[in-house]
């Protein structure tokens, strides 16, 4: 068992310091880490609630306000109250913030798509296949 929590730490240890690498990559856009997750969560879903980002970034709520007020006050996203439920507001991007968006993500996808590239055809299977299973040891944690 002291070998696979070694193996386990390990892994650990390599992933935030890939995750370190990607923010450094991307440092020059003056975003930072959390508040490229909530842009990426905007780019990849459309208009989302508040509410949504904070569960499915796993982020609390005045960290989350912090953000997204921020992310306002620099004309990214605006937030306009919900439509079907007055205590809820949801989260878009503006014009600006559209654009920008695209320009990250496009950026984000050079840099993973390089390191998965990189991978010969079973290492690639063997890291999706990982990214699987974890994934669904997040879903059973959330459950």
């Amino acid at each position: 068992m002291k070998s696979q929590k070694h193996d386990v730490n390990g892994f650990i240890k390599s992933f935030f310091n890939y995750v370190t690498f990607l923010e450094k990559e991307m440092a020059e856009d003056d975003f930072n880490f959390n508040e490229m997750r909530i842009i990426f969560e905007l780019w990849e879903n459309g208009t989302v609630s508040a509410k949504s980002i904070e569960s499915e970034l796993a982020l609390d709520k005045g960290y989350t306000s912090r953000l997204l007020t921020r992310l306002i006050a620099d004309d990214i996203i605006e937030k306009k109250q919900s439509s079907e439920d007055k205590r809820f507001y949801d989260i878009s991007f503006t014009k600006k913030g559209e654009r920008l968006a695209a320009s990250l993500y496009d950026k984000y996808e050079k840099i993973i798509t390089n390191d998965y590239n990189r991978m010969d055809k079973v290492e690639q299977q063997r890291f999706l296949e990982t990214l699987k299973v974890f994934k669904k040891i997040d879903e059973a944690r959330e459950s």
